[in-house]
């Protein structure tokens, strides 16, 4: 919501929560399931707001963290691999 609402920015800072360090297995598990869920959205919001290095990275965190997607995150996936060629100006990916 934030991002529609151009304000890309502090959605990204939001986002930051996967980065602190967990204090045991449950906050750790949480960190790890939503990883890569979380770095798809840091990706939009990094594009938003014109940050092509923080978009690059984390559409690639994506991709590497959920390399055999479910057909519920196919689409997802295809779209971090279009915007990540767009970024990087590798039309092969």
């Amino acid at each position: 919501a934030l991002v529609r609402d151009g304000q890309a920015a502090r959605a990204e800072r939001y986002l930051q929560w996967t980065d602190a360090a967990s204090n045991g297995p449950r906050p750790f598990l949480v960190i790890m399931t939503f990883s890569g869920f979380n770095a798809y959205q840091r990706a939009l919001a990094f594009e938003a707001a014109g940050d092509k290095h923080g978009a690059v990275l984390n559409f690639q965190r994506f991709i590497e963290i959920v390399d055999l997607p479910p057909p519920a995150l196919k689409s997802q996936v295809a779209d971090a691999k279009a915007r990540l060629a767009k970024l990087t100006g590798d039309v092969r990916k």
